[in-house]
């Protein structure tokens, strides 16, 4: 809908203009009706209409010193000026002063009232492309500022300028900080993955520009600060501590933007908060310590950390025995131990404050070892090493036991077959190949076979294959033979006695039956 505002100092006009057809059947939403501009003026402000249709001669405010007014005042909407044939000096001079359009009173009738409506749609759909557009080239301002002061600022951080240089340089940046005497606060808006989210840039644009707008009700005018978004969903807030006397400030801060950001977008965050250093490095220092700061954060359930000197292991030792453990124990699929090894190599990250990056890698090769396959974005939203805890409580999920086998298998070599075998049940295998596969005596692993499955080797073989029958047959529209052929059996009569004898049906009943 068009929020539309109506004035014009006759009474009998206004009636007339709302009677003329039905606006909100047209798409238009009448917000008021007022009788000069001075009346407009008051309700631009509360209600914030789209389109203006304004007479030009009236009493208190005439229609061009409102639009005049309203240009002054940069208040975004469509301005149509209500005229009679002898007005034209006063249209010009309100197109001069910013009207978008008039239209003839006499015109303005049952008779014409489609065409005008359409001109009046076409004017607004003009403005919203405008705002947009002009929206986005403030965005892109913003982003463009925020680039060049991020990258000056980290080479400041890595000691990029001789100190003697920064003042010409922050100048040129316009940035107006001692850097003698320096403070960070690190916010990390913690946010879930959301696949397929095509707005995510553009809601972290929307944020850094709420937060600059936020920050000057926040932080003391006589405090001099900078906001620069740093990467997804992070943002560093550098304080020239020069004035600032006690690091309670600092933590008065970082509490008021932390309650803003929960309560206007209801997303969770962290905030490192650094001590206040001095000295031609401070920034550096002050930048180092909210990083070391908010890197506790995945293990610590706190909202706000302030600096502590605390060793945060960035290298960890190398997981290559730990891996080789895991993959023995995939092999006989003992799912609980997996799970037990995991954690007590969790308990070891906590214990050693382990950097949260080496965390995310040993979950990702865990993931790959198990055959897991998770979507990328996920590694890249784990804020905590809960969510880690929760990922291999998730193993039993994820990894399956062997189909058909009743008891838990345990030797190693039977454990190969039996994976031999569920990986290429669509081949012409047999107890000799898959004995050959695994380097072994047929009659051994026949005999050690049936021990740990209680099953025969082509009982369980037929098995494999009929189970993959029966999916083929459920969620395909493949001929019958076709899928004989694709789970293993080459010999169609004997797919289909072998099949009724393990279902109780023929592939076709079956078929039918599930369906």
């Amino acid at each position: 809908m068009i929020r539309t505002l109506i004035v014009d100092d006759d009474y009998l006009v206004r009636m007339f203009l709302l009677a003329v057809t039905d606006w909100e059947k047209e798409g238009f939403m009448i917000v008021d009706d007022v009788q000069d501009g001075e009346q407009a003026l008051e309700k631009v402000e509360s209600l914030e209409p789209e389109l203006i249709i304004t007479d030009i001669s009236m009493p208190v405010m005439d229609g061009i010193s409102l639009i005049k007014e309203i240009r002054r005042r940069e208040i975004q909407c469509k301005i149509i000026v209500l005229s009679c044939h002898d007005d034209f000096d006063y249209v010009k001079e309100a197109l001069k002063q910013g009207a978008d359009d008039y239209i003839l009173k006499n015109a303005f009738n049952k008779k014409n009232i489609d065409d005008i409506l359409s001109t009046l749609r076409k004017k607004v759909d003009e403005g919203r492309e405008e705002a947009k557009e002009k929206k986005k080239l403030l965005q892109l301002a913003d982003l463009g500022s925020n680039e060049l002061k991020k990258k000056f600022l980290y080479n400041v951080i890595n000691n990029k300028y001789d100190y003697n240089q920064l003042k010409q340089k922050c100048m040129n940046n316009d940035i107006d900080l001692s850097l003698l005497k320096t403070a960070v606060l690190e916010i990390k808006i913690l946010k879930t993955y959301e696949p397929n989210n095509k707005n995510d840039q553009q809601k972290q644009i929307i944020i850094f520009n709420d937060l600059i707008g936020m920050s000057q009700n926040i932080i003391d005018k006589s405090y001099k600060y900078e906001i620069i978004a740093t990467k997804d969903y992070n943002y560093t807030i550098i304080v020239d501590a020069s004035s600032i006397s006690s690091n309670l400030i600092l933590n008065e801060i970082a509490s008021k933007f932390h309650e803003f950001i929960e309560e206007k977008y209801e997303l969770s965050s962290v905030i490192g908060v650094s001590d206040i250093c001095i000295g031609k490095e401070s920034l550096k220092n002050a930048y180092n310590h909210a990083q070391r700061t908010l890197e506790r954060s995945f293990y610590n359930k706190d909202k706000i950390l302030y600096y502590e000197i605390i060793n945060i292991v960035h290298k960890g030792k190398t997981f290559n025995r730990f891996y080789d453990d895991i993959k023995k124990l995939l092999i006989t699929v003992d799912i609980e131990k997996i799970i037990q090894l995991s954690r007590e190599q969790i308990k070891y990250f906590e214990r050693e404050y382990i950097n949260s990056a080496v965390v995310i890698e040993w979950i990702k090769e865990m993931d790959n070892i198990l055959h897991i396959d998770r979507e990328p974005e996920i590694y890249e939203h784990i804020t905590s090493i809960e969510q880690v805890k929760d990922m291999i409580d998730n193993f039993r999920k994820h990894i399956h036991y062997y189909p058909n086998i009743p008891t838990k298998i345990t030797n190693i070599t039977v454990a190969k077959a039996i994976e031999y075998m569920n990986n290429n049940y669509d081949k012409t295998i047999s107890l000799t190949s898959v004995a050959e596969q695994l380097n072994v005596n047929s009659t051994y692993l026949s005999r050690i076979f049936k021990h740990e499955t209680k099953m025969n080797f082509t009982d369980y073989l037929s098995s494999i294959r009929i189970d993959n029958a029966k999916c083929l047959l459920s969620s395909t529209n493949k001929k019958i033979k076709d899928i004989a052929k694709l789970c293993g059996f080459y010999d169609y009569r004997y797919f289909c006695k072998i099949f009724k004898k393990s279902v109780g049906h023929s592939p076709l009943c079956y078929r039918k039956y599930i369906e």
